[in-house]
Formats: C-alpha cells, sequence, structure tokens
C-alpha cells in the first residue's frame, strides 16, 4: 500500500474567469474556453488517485493593488468567487482557500493544510497557465511536492 495521500488543486475556476458574465455584471478577465475544461478536470477526479480536492480561488478587495496591473475583477461578495457549478466530485471532500494573488500558497492557509492533511502528492489543474497555475506550481515545488500537471486541464 502506497503512503502516498493525493490532493487535487483546482485553480481559478470560478465564474469571474470561466463565465462571460454574473449577475454583477461583464467578467473582466473571462477565459475563453475555460468552460471546456470542466470535463477534462472530472476524467481527472474520475481517476479515483486523490484524497480530497481543494478550490484556490481569486478573491479581492474593492481596492486591491492587483488591480493596478489587472482590470477589477474577483472582488469579495460578488458571484465572480464562486466556483463554477459542474464537477463531479464522486464524493470527494472538498476545501476552497481564497488568494489575492498569483500562487495558491501565497498568504493563504494552503501549506498549512496540506501539511494538517498529510498530503504528499499535487495534482494541479485549471485556468490561466502563464500566470496562477505556474506560480502555485513553482512555489509547491519549492516546497518539495511532487506535481503532476496535465495539459488538457
Amino acid at each position: 500500500m502506497s503512503d502516498e495521500k493525493r490532493a487535487l488543486i483546482i485553480v481559478d475556476m470560478i465564474k469571474g474567469f470561466v463565465d462571460k458574465e454574473t449577475k454583477d455584471g461583464p467578467c473582466a478577465l473571462y477565459v475563453k474556453g475555460a468552460k471546456e475544461l470542466i470535463p477534462e478536470i472530472n476524467k481527472i477526479i474520475a481517476e479515483n488517485v486523490h484524497h480530497t480536492i481543494i478550490h484556490i480561488a481569486d478573491f479581492h478587495d474593492e481596492d486591491d493593488k492587483e488591480f493596478d496591473k489587472f482590470p477589477r475583477h474577483a472582488v469579495k461578495r460578488t458571484e465572480e468567487v464562486d466556483v463554477v457549478d459542474g464537477f463531479e466530485t464522486g464524493g470527494l471532500t472538498e476545501y476552497s482557500f481564497y488568494k489575492k494573488r498569483f500562487s495558491g500558497f501565497f498568504r493563504t492557509e494552503l501549506e498549512g493544510f496540506l501539511l494538517g492533511y498529510g498530503i504528499t502528492h499535487l495534482t494541479i489543474v485549471g485556468v490561466c497557465t502563464e500566470i496562477c497555475i505556474l506560480h502555485t506550481v513553482a512555489d509547491a515545488v519549492m516546497r518539495d511536492y511532487p506535481v503532476r500537471v496535465y495539459t488538457e486541464a
């Protein structure tokens, strides 16, 4: 029996990136094609090798410094920060962490959670590969986690 305990980290699959608009209006950082990632992520979930699912979601204050670089997006208390529907979790427990910068590790409780739950291996999927996926993967590797990234997801 393997001592590996795996988590699937789903980065920024939130309405503000996946949907063109929400009840709050148009989504400034909508990612074309993001919705097509949901079935691919569901295939990964169906592999039954993960012990938990972790959603990492962009989540900003009204006056966040990130808006100096990017349009206003994923502001707390808006629908944009909600994880999109459609994930078939197969009964796995889901957790959510909110981030204010690119990496899911930066100033979040993610690292403590992983250590506390004995997670040893990570699979990281989601949107914004060249920004948030990149920085989350880099931070995971710097923390000595073996990381798997699926290009199709």
